[in-house]
């Protein structure tokens, strides 16, 4: 998968790629995450509400860090859709909890 960090640029056909990829798998994915610098505690929530915002700002670049977001979560969620429950990633950001 092409790598979307510090993407600026993105076309309508990713952004609703993403988008329906998310929709379809939603259920698929973990319940909780712990990625390189973040940490969701309700995945199919963050899910749900960005690509409630996202969807009609397609093509809106002020919204490009929120799609760059999201097609990070779907890169690193992806591999774990086949199984519910916790994924963390190589490298988790050191909780101070």
């Amino acid at each position: 998968m092409q790598n979307t960090h510090y993407r600026t640029n993105f076309t309508a056909k990713e952004l609703t790629e993403c988008l329906d990829w998310m929709e379809q798998h939603i259920g698929e994915l973990p319940a909780t995450a712990v990625l390189p610098a973040m940490k969701l505690d309700d995945v199919h929530r963050t899910v749900r509400r960005m690509v409630t915002v996202l969807r009609p700002r397609i093509g809106n670049r002020t919204f490009y860090g929120q799609f760059a977001m999201l097609m990070y979560l779907r890169e690193q969620l992806a591999p774990a859709a086949a199984t519910a429950g916790t994924t963390t990633a190589q490298d988790p950001v050191d909780r101070q909890d």
